[in-house]
């Protein structure tokens, strides 16, 4: 099964020819990393947990830190302005639900990350290290009491 990027025509008449493959790389690279499985995990682990305990903020945070190593790897190809200039100009779109698409709610902060300085090692690390960190952090809350549990059972 072949992945594949939808774009509009009208994407395609407003944009220049940079701006179209700053788009085209961002889309891909969320193809070739797969980020559709991580917000799909996401999303049922948000979905199954009881409204007390989930977190909006976690799930917003791992959307947005997908969308943020996509324009990594568009600024790698395309560089930061043309992908500025097609995250503005797609802003107000609209994409159909559970789509990654390139505007949205996160662009204004997206365009300003791109026109500051580039990213350090440092962060990127802390960046993985954080997205690590909220899978890992719920899932050893949750197992540590239950395998305790266990313990005591086969000790008895």
């Amino acid at each position: 099964m072949r992945s594949r990027v939808v774009v509009s025509e009208g994407t395609l008449t407003a944009l220049a020819d940079a701006e179209v493959a700053a788009i085209l790389t961002h889309e891909r690279a969320h193809l070739r990393a797969r980020h559709d499985l991580v917000l799909e995990a996401f999303t049922a682990v948000h979905a199954a947990f009881p409204r007390l305990v989930r977190s909006a903020n976690a799930l917003g945070a791992v959307q947005l830190l997908v969308e943020l190593l996509a324009d990594d790897a568009a600024v790698r190809a395309a560089g930061r302005t043309p992908l500025a200039r097609a995250l503005v100009a797609c802003a107000s779109g609209r994409a159909p639900s559970g789509a990654l698409a390139v505007g949205g709610p996160s662009t204004v902060l997206r365009v300003r990350r791109l026109s500051g300085r580039g990213n350090s090692a440092v962060l990127s690390a802390a960046a993985y290290l954080a997205a690590a960190a909220v899978l890992v952090v719920p899932t050893v809350a949750l197992a540590v009491p239950w395998l305790t549990q266990l313990q005591r059972l086969f000790i008895a």
